[in-house]
């Protein structure tokens, strides 16, 4: 299973809205806040004694949302990481479970 993705992640891009340089993702489709208008993960790396940091945060790439029914690290409004979000899905495109 994919677990981390790279690209540019187009800070014009609204939740809900995929972003051109990383196709068939969406903002809430990531471990992600938003500084302002940017992007960003909300920090590099985990205390790895910290079992909600190593689950959720990423020092490689932008770190996919894998849990299900709702992202725990996504802010679309500040940079707060922990913030809970629904995911999408199904998502459009990938089979169904």
């Amino acid at each position: 299973m994919l677990a981390h993705n790279a690209g540019p992640l187009d800070s014009a891009t609204l939740p809900g809205q995929l972003f051109p340089g990383v196709p068939g993702f969406v903002p809430e489709d990531f471990h992600l806040v938003r500084d302002g208008t940017t992007w960003r993960k909300p920090a590099d790396y985990p205390n790895y004694q910290n079992e909600w940091q190593v689950l959720n945060r990423n020092p490689f790439a932008w770190d996919i949302a894998q849990e299900v029914p709702s992202n725990v690290s996504f802010n679309p409004t500040g940079t707060a990481e922990g913030q809970t979000f629904p995911n999408r899905r199904p998502r459009p495109g990938l089979p169904r479970k």
